[in-house]
């Protein structure tokens, strides 16, 4: 019986140690990073990055209790950003913005809970003003149209 007590106590404190908490690092078969960030409790938590294949950033984001919280910074396959996305509570809400490799703005407009809302802007790849498109609840209302 004696025995069978230590050996439970041994599981349970494995258990307790495999847990993923702290810093975090996994790397691909050639030894490249391809996320890092921080678990606290099993769940990601905090500024996260993620890369492609050949170490380039593709996403940074922000967690809170393994949900997306905060700014999320999405790249292109050069490293070039092609988004600056808000989320509350794993829902992409707030200030969105779009970008062209050039780094000129592509669109921008808002979100609730995961649906454009209101006036978006679209511009021409040297950042002229192409027009607007109005959306409610995710549904597009009008046809791209250019206001003075």
């Amino acid at each position: 019986m004696k025995y069978i007590i230590v050996f439970i106590s041994f599981l349970i404190s494995f258990n307790i140690c495999a847990q993923k908490n702290g810093e975090w690092i996994k790397k691909n078969s050639e030894g490249i990073i391809m996320e890092k960030g921080f678990y606290n409790n099993k769940k990601k938590d905090g500024e996260w990055s993620y890369y492609y294949d050949d170490g380039i950033i593709s996403l940074k984001a922000t967690y809170f209790k393994g949900v997306l919280n905060g700014e999320s910074l999405r790249y292109d396959l050069k490293g070039n950003m092609i988004a600056d996305l808000h989320y509350i509570d794993g829902k992409i809400t707030g200030e969105q913005t779009y970008y062209y490799p050039n780094g000129n703005v592509l669109s921008k407009g808002e979100m609730e809970n995961g649906k454009e809302n209101g006036a978006w802007k679209y511009f021409n790849p040297n950042g002229d003003l192409a027009g607007y498109v109005k959306y409610e609840n995710g549904i597009q209302i009008n046809e791209l149209s250019k206001k003075k």
